[in-house]
């Protein structure tokens, strides 16, 4: 069977299918279906550690293409939301729903940076 390399991992062809099919199928039985092969298939390669952190690793990479795609909208996000709450003729529910998301976007950020600054000045003292 034809070995496939991936960050210095080796898999089989039937493996990189499954990798693929897990992470863009909504379930096990259906990344099972699409990648040809039965569930306990799915489950004996998840239980090899290399596996299963090449599949983390590549959940991450996904994951982490997707906020910054939601970052560099962020901004325009943010000035519909704007514009909606300051909308006279937009129903009051409408706009009280724009200012409510407003407020707690404001308050997330602002207590992830909190959080932020707080863990950065815990590790600066653990290494003194």
């Amino acid at each position: 069977m034809k070995q496939i390399e991936t960050k210095k991992l080796t898999f089989t062809a039937k493996q990189r299918k499954a990798l693929t099919c897990l992470l863009s199928c909504s379930n096990l039985k259906k990344a099972a279906e699409a990648a040809g092969c039965n569930r306990s298939s799915i489950y004996r390669y998840m239980s090899d550690p290399a596996f299963n952190k090449e599949l983390n690793r590549l959940r991450f990479f996904q994951l982490s293409q997707a906020a910054g795609s939601l970052q560099q909208n962020a901004e325009r996000s943010a000035v519909i939301l704007f514009e909606i709450a300051e909308d006279k003729e937009a129903p009051t529910s409408v706009r009280l729903s724009a200012a409510r998301t407003i407020l707690e976007a404001g308050i997330k950020f602002a207590e992830t940076t909190n959080l932020e600054n707080r863990l950065s000045e815990l590790e600066r003292l653990e290494n003194e």
